[in-house]
């Protein structure tokens, strides 16, 4: 993720095309990566799209 972030700084469209190269093709498994690396924070709240910020939320509602 940090590889990713620091390739393409602020840059959603590029980093996405990476994580989804990465093998991660749905909003729900990008989601579930970005909580296992740490969860939403300010340095990659701006990969969350709306679709994903509903998988975030069902996620919290099954923990």
């Amino acid at each position: 993720m940090n590889i990713v972030l620091e390739l393409h700084p602020g840059n959603r469209g590029r980093a996405l095309e990476r994580l989804r190269e990465c093998g991660y093709k749905t909003d729900r498994e990008l989601v579930e990566f970005l909580e296992r690396t740490g969860g939403m924070r300010k340095r990659v709240q701006f990969l969350y799209s709306p679709g994903m910020l509903r998988e975030h939320r069902k996620l919290g509602k099954e923990d």
